[in-house]
């Protein structure tokens, strides 16, 4: 109940910053979809394999079922979410049409330090000051 409301007053303060805004959340809502179904397959058959095991008296080969799968789902969910990262804009693109949310979609240049890097010193250095080429705080 209490996530439903959040979700709703979330929802209404999303709507204020227009369309595109709300459109953008729906295609990432669709995009996590999509990576919680693989996450889900692996939970269902670690379940699978982990039952065979102890109804089978191997605890030690449901130990090795489970931190497999748990491995594997890890691996594969970094990959995913790399694979997402890098084509953003393309997966906009096939889903919409409309520049301003493909604009909003684009996470390449929030995620990637390359889009950080000419901002990072000059936000960076009004908590740090830079003496000789070392990093010190200032007080």
């Amino acid at each position: 109940m209490f996530f439903q409301a959040g979700l709703l007053v979330f929802l209404v303060f999303l709507t204020s910053y227009g369309n595109a805004a709300f459109a953008t959340y729906g295609i990432g809502l669709s995009i996590l979809g999509l990576m919680i179904v693989v996450a889900y397959s692996f939970s269902i058959s670690s379940a699978i394999l982990v039952s065979q095991h102890l109804g089978a008296g191997d605890k030690q080969g449901a130990y090795d079922a489970a931190k497999k799968t748990a491995r594997t789902s890890v691996y594969l969910m970094i990959v995913g979410g790399a694979v997402i990262s890098l084509f953003a804009e393309e997966i906009a693109r096939f889903m919409i049409d409309d520049p301003e949310v493909i604009s909003l979609m684009e996470l390449k240049r929030t995620l990637w330090p390359g889009y950080w890097k000419r901002y990072w010193r000059h936000d960076y250095c009004r908590w740090f000051s830079c003496s000789m080429g070392r990093w010190r705080a200032v007080l």
